[in-house]
């Protein structure tokens, strides 16, 4: 219940105290933990200040981490789920059953593996200029 708590978005801003009521408040305090409006003074003082270029690369990194992260978990479960598939049950109702080569299970396990691992291997040098 605590953790429900944390993420949804408060009425309110903690930073200005102003209500949270625009579209795109609710993906700024997913994002920065406040609203639109102080996340844009925040970024005009670091455009004054020189520090928004390092900020707006930070952002980005964190960006291509969850995207990869995503894709590692995405080729995991197929990979998990390829011997799983054994029918289909068609717009019709009917079930239909598959006879899939274990041969060619194995070639694409292979190549989602090696996938997998190129991901893996993105994601560590990716972190490591951190």
């Amino acid at each position: 219940m605590e953790k429900k708590l944390q993420t949804s978005m408060p009425l309110m801003c903690p930073s200005c105290g102003n209500i949270m009521k625009k579209r795109l408040d609710k993906k700024m305090w997913a994002i920065h933990g406040k609203c639109l409006d102080c996340v844009v003074k925040m970024e005009s003082k670091m455009r004054a200040n020189g520090t928004y270029e390092a900020y707006e690369q930070e952002m980005m990194e964190k960006n291509m981490i969850a995207y990869l992260q995503d894709k590692e978990q995405e080729a995991t479960e197929y990979i998990a789920g390829l011997d799983k598939i054994s029918f289909l049950q068609n717009s019709n109702g009917d079930i239909e059953t598959w006879d899939i080569d274990p041969k060619q299970i194995e070639e694409v396990k292979l190549k989602y593996m090696e996938h997998l691992k190129e991901v893996r291997e993105h994601l560590k040098k990716i972190k490591g200029k951190k």
